[in-house]
């Protein structure tokens, strides 16, 4: 009797797998479908989160180069005041050495 009743259940079992095969057809070939498709998020998600990194590493590359180019413009800045200073001081100096000279000449006379 439990012999039996095994084996009616590996048959109602079965039954039960192929009528549910029967209303979900899920082939072989879905199944393949559905593995192509979940490769092609993958790779589109894998190139999405390349395209971030490209793009972040391009904006830091942008940021560096324009703080090179303030510091670039910085200095030169600093470097035309520093010659500027220079020549008005060079400028007072021959303009104090003239007056000096033409106060001398005056006392000679």
């Amino acid at each position: 009797m439990h012999r039996v009743k095994k084996i009616d259940l590996q048959r109602v079992e079965a039954q039960r797998k192929l009528d549910q095969k029967r209303r979900n057809p899920k082939s072989e070939d879905d199944g393949q479908a559905s593995l192509e498709a979940q490769r092609k998020l993958d790779h589109e998600r894998r190139n999405a989160e390349s395209e971030a990194e490209r793009l972040a590493s391009l904006e830091a590359q942008r940021k560096i180069d324009q703080e090179r180019r303030n510091a670039e413009s910085e200095i030169d800045r600093l470097a035309r005041l520093e010659a500027q200073k220079k020549i008005d001081r060079e400028r007072r100096n021959a303009e104090s050495a003239a007056r000096l000279e033409t106060q001398r000449k005056v006392s000679q006379e």
